[in-house]
């Protein structure tokens, strides 16, 4: 895979780490629907993804982030990356959603309501439910919970690949994720912890 400085990045281990992952992820789910329910924690995988995600991102748009004018601002930039990743995304997972929508009728995935098809399907297109946590129902497709993680991510992803590239060392880089990382799991216990208490999600 070439970076967006022209250098030519040799990906072929994240594409078997990416495969491994998938099946991976793919066992996990055959067991757990099954009559023997083993827990072979497939979720834990997904933040692998993500991370490799981020990483091939940073590889095709990174060095044009960092190095945007002062007179172009990043947000300027959202627009078109965001275009970009809708273009290889959007059509995949809306017609998975499109393909779901039966089985949703028949009770098989949600509640097989009328009401709740139509929230789940205006959330499903807007990708707007991890961001709302989940209060307008589940994706019609289960696993487009995903693309709206993701969704917040690429979001997010201009100002924090410059925020990466500001960095200066791996070390300082390293440092600041494991900031990240502890400053996420206190907003996680802060929002979750109480809906568990309070509303029983």
């Amino acid at each position: 895979m070439s970076s967006s400085k022209g250098r030519t990045v040799d990906t072929a281990s994240l594409d078997g780490l990416r495969g491994v992952a998938a099946v991976w992820v793919m066992v996990f789910h055959c067991f757990i629907y099954s009559p023997f329910p083993i827990d072979l924690q497939g979720s834990s995988i997904m933040p692998l993804f993500f991370l490799l995600s981020g990483f091939s991102l940073m590889l095709a748009y990174g060095h044009r982030f960092a190095e945007a004018p002062s007179t172009a601002p990043v947000r300027s930039l959202l627009g078109p990356f965001l275009q970009n990743r809708l273009a290889r995304t959007y059509p995949t997972y809306f017609l998975c959603s499109a393909f779901a929508a039966p089985l949703w009728w028949a009770g098989y995935y949600g509640d097989g309501t009328t009401g709740g098809l139509l929230t789940s399907a205006a959330a499903s297109v807007l990708l707007a439910s991890t961001a709302a946590c989940f209060a307008f129902g589940v994706p019609l497709d289960g696993p487009g919970w995903t693309v709206c993680t993701l969704f917040v991510m690429w979001v997010a992803f201009p100002w924090s690949a410059r925020s990466a590239k500001r960095c200066g060392s791996s070390a300082a880089l390293v440092r600041k994720l494991v900031q990240c990382y502890y400053l996420q799991l206190l907003l996680v216990f802060a929002v979750f912890v109480p809906v568990l208490l309070f509303l029983g999600y």
